[in-house]
């Protein structure tokens, strides 16, 4: 597995938001990590936002 996640981009206008769509995928991953701890959603995702906070980095085209 890689050891970070690297996004290749052309850099554009800094964009926030609260909510995201995620794709089937995602949300399966999601779906199994909640059956198997009891936690809602919104703790689990953070959980692996927080963990991957050091794993990625920018790469620009």
């Amino acid at each position: 597995m890689a050891e970070t996640l690297k996004f290749k981009v052309h850099k554009k206008d800094l964009m926030t938001a609260d909510h995201v769509k995620i794709d089937d995928d995602a949300r399966e991953i999601i779906r199994q990590a909640q059956m198997a701890t009891g936690l809602p959603a919104r703790t689990i995702v953070n959980s692996m936002i927080k963990f991957c906070a050091d794993k990625w980095e920018v790469e620009e085209l």
